[in-house]
């Protein structure tokens, strides 16, 4: 039994933290609050971490069109901070250049045509903004394919 079908029929909002990595999946530079199913990652096993944040996502839409179950999917960046795991690649690249005065050059950023974002938050913020969540008992705002 999966912790969402422990809270079925107690009308009790279910919070899944999943990755802003399934938004990569789009191929969009921006996405909002909505599904992530109609892109589904690689199956070779080149991003199991992504594919298996897709996955739970795509069942948790499901289990809430099949049973009501109120969800709210949260989809936090590159975490940042303190608490966060040393073995992080984001946070030991910004440890080690602050230990080294010295950053790395990426190779495709190093000209003014070049694209993307570093999207960056702290870990005390993403656990503080998800307890906020929990502790209202807000449910989905906006449908099934609510992310945040």
């Amino acid at each position: 039994m999966t912790p969402a079908h422990l809270v079925q029929g107690h009308r009790i909002t279910f919070h899944y933290v999943s990755t802003s990595g399934v938004a990569h999946l789009s191929g969009l530079t921006e996405f909002s609050e909505v599904s992530a199913a109609a892109k589904a990652p690689p199956t070779d096993g080149s991003d199991g971490y992504v594919a298996s944040k897709w996955a739970s996502e795509v069942f948790l839409e499901k289990l809430h069109i099949a049973t009501g179950l109120p969800i709210w999917t949260h989809r936090p960046s590159s975490i940042m901070g303190d608490n966060v795991a040393p073995t992080d690649l984001m946070g030991s690249l910004f440890t080690y250049s602050l230990k080294l005065h010295a950053v790395p050059v990426l190779r495709g950023f190093d000209n003014a045509n070049a694209g993307g974002f570093a999207d960056l938050i702290d870990v005390d913020n993403v656990a503080t903004g998800i307890l906020k969540h929990v502790s209202t008992n807000r449910a989905i705002e906006g449908g099934p394919t609510s992310a945040r």
